[in-house]
């Protein structure tokens, strides 16, 4: 038995099935319905950090997310607390995305 199924327990492979399979929706939602804001925030909310994979260069903020919530654990130990302060990361990183994007677009336009 190596580690991450001691970890994990039994379930293991059951849980890390299911961290995969949460990012297939985010990733099909890219491709029909891409760059809209209820969207991305509903996803990041959802999915925290999955979320973040709905806008190209996602897998940077999806670590910054993952070592904050790492981070905060240490500190913080109830977990529904730390549940509610990730999420609320997730949707501020995602609006300043949005909103950073938005004035690119913008830029080029002018």
């Amino acid at each position: 038995m190596n580690n991450l199924e001691n970890y994990l327990g039994e379930f293991g492979n059951f849980y890390m099935l299911c961290l995969f399979l949460s990012i297939i929706p985010i990733l099909f939602l890219k491709k029909i319905a891409p760059k809209k804001l209820w969207l991305g925030l509903l996803l990041s909310i959802i999915f925290c950090p999955f979320g973040h994979f709905y806008i190209k260069g996602g897998f940077n903020y999806f670590i910054l997310i993952l070592l904050f919530g790492y981070i905060l654990n240490i500190y913080i130990p109830d977990i529904v607390l730390l549940e509610i302060l990730t999420i609320f990361l997730s949707a501020t990183i995602m609006i300043a995305r949005f909103k950073v994007d938005f004035l690119r677009i913008a830029e080029i336009d002018s």
